[in-house]
């Protein structure tokens, strides 16, 4: 429905330093009227700002491109979502996604296809609660490079999983991987930094 999505004018003099910072300052509040989440992400460019609103929020999303993506408190996804990029990040770009909860069971919760992403402050876990752990919490392909800072995946059979011949990395701090079969599976470049921990 056209109603639904509503798309951001660039500035049309990107000579001026104010109207730049302008629009680098601007976030998109979603879901906000007719505006679905799914519609709002779909929307942005790279770099972008998007406030994702508290309440429970059920459908599978996309970031096709590295955005800084932040939750409200009490805001959780119940849906898978997929994070897009190029390569490993190299062009500079860095995805960014902070403080939501993710539920999932079925369905891997999070797949990194793609770019240099964050996920910061977050939590992933089964939606069927500790007694019944869900599929693979995080799984990153085609030498994407992902960071974990101060998140928990908690009640999934693997917590990560590196998948493909590309070089995926996976960088954890200060990250807790909780009542997990295996925290870390992959055949391929891993890097793990100090402090994670890992509990059954």
């Amino acid at each position: 429905m056209r109603g639904a999505t509503r798309r951001r004018a660039t500035p049309r003099n990107p000579r001026s330093a104010a109207v730049a910072a302008l629009w680098a300052a601007a976030v998109l509040h979603a879901p906000k009227g007719r505006m679905t989440l799914s519609a709002a992400l779909g929307s942005t460019r790279p770099a972008d700002n998007v406030h994702i609103g508290g309440g429970s929020h059920a459908s599978a999303l996309c970031l096709r491109h590295p955005l800084v993506v932040t939750a409200d408190a009490g805001a959780r996804l119940r849906g898978p979502i997929t994070l897009e990029g190029a390569g490993n990040g190299t062009d500079g770009r860095i995805g960014v996604l902070r403080g939501l909860t993710i539920s999932h069971y079925y369905e891997t919760a999070v797949t990194v296809t793609g770019g240099h992403w964050v996920l910061d402050g977050c939590r992933i876990e089964s939606s069927r609660g500790d007694k019944a752990r869900a599929c693979v919490g995080v799984v990153v392909r085609n030498g994407a490079l992902v960071e974990l800072r101060n998140c928990v995946i908690r009640a999934c059979s693997t917590a990560v999983l590196l998948s493909g011949t590309s070089r995926p990395a996976l960088k954890a701090d200060g990250t807790q991987f909780l009542n997990v079969r295996s925290a870390v599976s992959t055949l391929s470049l891993i890097h793990i930094s100090e402090p994670t921990r890992l509990l059954s």
